[in-house]
Formats: structure tokens, sequence, C-alpha cells
């Protein structure tokens, strides 16, 4: 397990950033199921998720950022994939109120033709 405690960490595409305060006032909290959040969506079902009890999920209207409210004092990051190529659970250290922004990765296209979401 990885632990973050300097305020930046990744896990595979995704990237996480304490804040002193929430950026945008145009949140909307995330939808859950089977009683987690999904960070970041896999077609082939290894996403990255989060325990709904431990945090507030919230996106925002640009669907590359999105926001973790601690209610705890720590959170795990899971990565629902097994074998060699899962992501080690991430662990944002923190206390309840703490913000963290989470950033999708994106890479340009190989024809060069704009930006696409990176794909674990």
């Amino acid at each position: 397990m990885k632990k973050v405690k300097n305020g930046f960490g990744a896990q595979g595409d995704l990237y996480f950033r304490r804040l002193d305060k929430c950026t945008t006032d145009k949140l909307k909290k995330a939808e859950k199921k089977d009683g987690k959040y999904i960070l970041a969506h896999s077609e082939s079902g290894h996403h990255h998720v989060v325990d709904c009890e431990k945090v507030n999920f919230m996106t925002s209207d640009n669907p590359m950022i999105s926001f973790l409210e601690l209610l705890d004092n720590n959170v795990d990051i899971l990565h629902l994939k097994n074998g060699k190529d899962a992501h080690e659970t991430l662990r944002l250290l923190g206390k309840p109120g703490d913000i963290w922004e989470v950033r999708r990765g994106r890479q340009a296209r190989p024809s060069g033709a704009g930006w696409e979401v990176l794909k674990d």
C-alpha cells in the first residue's frame, strides 16, 4: 500500500492533490454503486473506487476533475483488478474535512488530433 503524506499522489491514470479549499462551486454529489464511488470507470470492470462511507465524492462541470471530501482520517483508493497489472492501493492520509482534487490523466493521440483519456 502506498501512503500519501505530502499532498500529492497517483494511482494509474488518476492524480490526487490535497487542496486548501474547493476550487469550484458547481459540484454535484456522485452516485454510489455497491457501497462505493467509482472515481474512474473501466470498460473491463477494473474501476478505481473508494468506500462511500469514508468520503463525499463530488463531480464538477469538467469531466477530468472531481473532488473527495474526507469524512474519516484516511481513505483507501482501490483498483478492482487482480494480477500483475493491478495498481497498488493508495491511502490518502488526512483528517475529516480535507479536500482532495482527483484528476484524470490524458495523452496526445498518435495522429496528433487532440487528447484522449488515459486507459488502464
